[in-house]
């Protein structure tokens, strides 16, 4: 997952001219806003799950489709 460096952001802010407690809530917004992001990685990884578990599926319907018609 996405990371962020609170501390550092707020030094960086704060030494660009805001002051600290409007670096601190600056950076609380973001971090509230980013805390559902997920790494593109991660993404693909789960999508590729998702897409496996989809044709597994699909197989699994197909031979039962099969032994039915087989059977009738």
């Amino acid at each position: 997952m996405a990371t962020l460096d609170t501390h550092k952001a707020v030094r960086e802010l704060t030494a660009a001219g805001a002051g600290e407690p409007l670096a601190e809530k600056i950076v609380g917004v973001v971090e509230e806003a980013s805390a559902d992001l997920v790494t593109k990685d991660y993404f693909d990884k789960r999508l590729a799950q998702t897409v496996a578990a989809g044709t597994a599926l699909a197989v699994t319907v197909a031979a039962a489709a099969v032994a039915v018609a087989e059977a009738i």
